[in-house]
């Protein structure tokens, strides 16, 4: 199994999508997903060097100042092989986006909890293969959340079966 954490330092601006405000707390980092309008990055994974034809799961850490309300999220993705040329890369379209189940927050502030994305083998995964580049967005879809105020992401994982 290949298990990338996704540092929250490395998200980058994502066309059609306003950056979460980056945070930082004692020596925790993390980014608040507002709850007016999807906000969201990207990640670039770089190069697959293992990958199996399974699902890849994409896990959300988050925490909320609320003790009530849920929040869902979207995951798309994006593979590209050596010898694509920037044009076609930067005009790319991601994958259909795959939502998580709308997430309960904790009834104590501060406390994360996980929302699951899975992406299945094929279009989800935009149909990656050993070796390309890949790369993951993450946002907050709040037109299937009720979570009144941030969703305070401070972690993002991704994992598949390596081949």
């Amino acid at each position: 199994m290949a298990n990338i954490n996704l540092p929250m330092s490395a998200m980058q601006k994502a066309n059609a999508l306003t950056l979460p405000e980056y945070e930082v707390s004692g020596d925790i980092d993390y980014y608040g997903f507002d709850d007016a309008l999807d906000e969201g990055g990207i990640w670039r994974i770089g190069q697959l060097p293992t990958l199996a034809a399974d699902d890849m799961t994409v896990d959300i850490d988050f925490f909320a100042t609320d003790v009530t309300g849920t929040v869902q999220f979207g995951v798309q993705a994006l593979a590209y092989n050596v010898g694509t040329d920037l044009t076609a890369i930067t005009t790319a379209a991601f994958a259909t986006a795959v939502l998580s189940t709308a997430t309960t927050v904790d009834g104590t502030t501060l406390v994360p909890v996980r929302a699951t994305v899975t992406l299945t083998t094929g279009a989800q995964q935009d149909s990656a293969v050993t070796g390309d580049y890949f790369i993951l967005k993450v946002y907050r879809d709040v037109s299937g959340d009720s979570l009144s105020g941030d969703a305070e992401v401070v972690a993002v994982h991704l994992s598949y079966p390596a081949s």
